[in-house]
């Protein structure tokens, strides 16, 4: 295998590896079913623990195990955000409403993709930075600590107004 092969092949598993670590997490996350929350505290602990923490910590399994250069961390953090826009696209779907013709079907897709798009940039964004500390810098717990933070953070930021 050349050396050009062999680089697109870790590309491949690297997004791989971050779709099949989304798909467990979002499964096990089905079936817990959010305990927390109800109130703004509770809802910061449940996405600082189980969103931000959880899942910051399986891509940071994933970085140390297989990955070995640092850019292929993005990969990975697109990968598992793919799979995450997939798995709440249909609540996003379910949101919206049905769509009263063809035209206002097609404007709910796009508006969904739109929608889906930032978390996947976020997913690639903080990996990449969690990788750039893990494996170049060789500082895991402060790329840790700086990707649950930024994670748990943009979670707050996007349920601020939504609490009764």
């Amino acid at each position: 295998m050349s050396f050009k092969h062999d680089k697109l092949l870790k590309k491949i598993l690297a997004v791989c590896g971050g779709m099949l670590a989304g798909s467990l997490l979002f499964l096990f996350w089905f079936f817990i079913r959010n305990p927390f929350h109800h109130t703004p505290i509770e809802s910061f602990f449940s996405f600082f623990l189980l969103a931000g923490f959880l899942e910051e910590a399986v891509k940071f399994l994933i970085l140390k195990q297989t990955v070995k250069q640092w850019q292929y961390g993005i990969l990975v953090g697109l990968g598992f955000g793919t799979i995450e826009s997939i798995f709440k696209a249909p609540e996003l779907l379910h949101a919206v409403g049905p769509a009263k013709d063809n035209i206002a079907f097609w404007a709910i897709i796009a508006a969904c993709v739109i929608a889906r798009m930032a978390p996947m940039l976020m997913h690639s964004t903080y990996t990449g930075l969690l990788s750039f500390y893990t494996i170049k810098k060789n500082r895991p717990v402060f790329g840790l600590i700086l990707a649950v933070l930024l994670h748990t953070l943009y979670d707050v930021a996007l349920t601020i107004g939504t609490f009764k």
